[in-house]
């Protein structure tokens, strides 16, 4: 390790990705590496910004402790995705409505779409917003946000929220204070909005059962169409795509 230097960030990225050959990884833990290494500098760039900024103190053993728990988190969220025990998107309970929002990442920023449907699987709304965050995390966050902002907007007291990210989920849910930086603010304010709600749910479901607003913001990104769509506007192949088998999932 001494030996190596590394002239820029990008050089050290690349040999990250390329740790196997690089660092000489095994294959099989190739996976594992590269999502620690990730971890290591994201905690070590929020602290360097803590302590510049904010003139913070860091315990050290506080900060190893930080990177082993998103450790185990980011890697858990890889089991539990690979289960993917549900198959499909399923109808919220009478008298309730669901909400289901996603984001597409492209070179001008982020499109996400949030679908509203009622216990006979009606669609009764769609809203699509672009922002100019590239990051899919931070996206899903803000898709959220504007979710929860609908309802309370709308006076809709009995809520589910779905979505396709789990360490969103996890954070929202969370009783401390989030760890991941980019999204604090969001996380706080998806937390202070629940209170407004009377009955509400916050749950991961997998990409094929967050289909229709995955499809929509697809559309949204290649349409540059935002704001509220009317549903008759929606291509019928995305209206419908959960009457679709599973497996046509794109």
């Amino acid at each position: 390790m001494d030996s190596l230097s590394f002239l820029s960030p990008a050089a050290l990225i690349t040999a990250i990705l390329q740790a196997d050959s690089v660092f000489n990884i095994a294959v099989g833990s190739l996976k594992a590496f590269i999502l620690n290494a990730a971890i290591v500098m994201d905690c070590l760039w929020f602290t360097r910004n803590k302590i510049i900024h904010e003139d913070a103190q860091v315990d050290t053993r506080v900060l190893i402790s930080l990177i082993r728990r998103q450790y185990f988190e980011h890697a858990d969220a890889w089991l539990v995705k690979g289960q993917d025990a549900r198959l499909c998107w399923c109808p919220p309970c009478d008298g309730r409505l669901k909400f289901n929002s996603d984001v597409v990442i492209r070179s001008n920023g982020s499109y996400i779409a949030i679908s509203v449907r009622d216990s006979l699987s009606s669609l009764c709304m769609v809203y699509t917003e672009r922002f100019a965050a590239i990051d899919p995390l931070v996206g899903e966050a803000l898709a959220m946000v504007e979710a929860m902002e609908l309802a309370r907007r709308n006076n809709w007291l009995c809520v589910d929220f779905e979505c396709d990210s789990l360490i969103l989920c996890k954070e929202v849910l969370s009783a401390e204070r989030t760890s991941c930086w980019a999204i604090e603010a969001s996380v706080a304010q998806i937390r202070r909005d629940l209170v407004e709600f009377r009955e509400w749910k916050i749950a991961w479901v997998s990409q094929k059962c967050n289909r229709l607003a995955h499809l929509i913001a697809k559309w949204v990104a290649r349409s540059n169409s935002v704001g509220f769509i009317f549903v008759s506007c929606i291509p019928e192949h995305i209206r419908d795509c959960d009457m679709l088998t599973p497996f046509s999932f794109q």
